[in-house]
C-alpha cells in the first residue's frame, strides 16, 4: 500500500491507525488517495468451441503454426490470444503450463508446449497419445514449469502423427506461480 506523496503524515502513521477507526490522527493537505497494489494475477484456460449441434468433434489442427484454442474459459491478465493461439508473458516470473488432448479413434499423435524462450528446438514438453485399439481414444498431457521474461511467447504446436484432436477433451492452461 502506497500513500499519495502530498500527505502531511507518513504512510507508516496511517498503518498505525486501528481498523475501522473514524478519527483521523493526521492532517491531509490534499484529498487522500491510496493506491492498492493487487497481486499480479495471471492465469488462463482455453479449449475449443463445439460444433453447431453442441457436440465435440475431431478437429484438424495446423501442422505448422500454433494450435489456436478459440474458446476462453478464463484469461486473467489477458495473456492468451484467440487470434494467434499464443500466450504472451505479461510479467516476468515462474510459470506453469499444461496441455491436454485426446487423440482420434484408432490414431496417434503428439503435440507439445513450445516457446521462443526455450533454446534449441523451442519445445518444453510433448504429450503423446496412441490408440491403436478399435473404436477408442487415448489422452495425454504434459506440463512445463519454467521462468519466463515479459514478452516471451508460449503456445501449443503439433509435432507428429495424425493432425486431429477431439475438441471437448483438449485444452491449454497456465498460470503465474511466482512473480519476480
Amino acid at each position: 500500500m502506497i500513500a499519495h506523496p502530498a500527505l502531511s503524515c507518513s504512510p507508516e502513521d496511517l498503518l498505525r491507525l486501528p481498523e475501522l477507526t473514524l478519527t483521523v490522527q493526521c492532517v491531509f493537505t490534499v484529498p487522500f488517495i491510496f493506491f492498492f497494489h493487487e497481486e499480479r494475477q495471471v492465469a488462463f484456460m482455453v479449449d475449443f468451441h463445439t460444433n453447431s449441434e453442441g457436440h465435440d468433434y475431431a478437429m484438424n489442427i495446423s501442422k505448422t503454426g500454433p494450435i489456436v484454442f478459440d474458446h476462453v474459459q478464463s484469461n486473467y491478465g489477458h495473456g492468451y490470444s484467440t487470434s494467434t493461439g499464443k500466450f504472451i508473458v505479461p510479467y516476468p516470473g515462474l510459470y506453469w503450463f499444461r496441455v491436454h488432448f485426446m487423440s482420434t479413434y484408432n490414431g496417434e499423435g503428439t503435440i507439445g508446449i513450445f516457446s521462443n524462450a526455450i533454446t534449441g528446438h523451442g519445445f518444453g514438453c510433448y504429450a503423446y497419445a496412441e490408440d491403436l485399439n478399435v473404436d477408442s481414444n487415448d489422452q495425454a498431457s504434459c506440463d512445463l514449469v519454467m521462468h519466463f521474461r515479459t514478452g516471451d511467447e508460449v503456445y501449443v504446436k503439433y509435432h507428429f502423427g495424425e493432425p486431429y484432436i477431439w475438441t471437448g477433451w483438449s485444452n491449454f492452461l497456465g498460470a503465474l506461480i511466482t512473480p519476480d
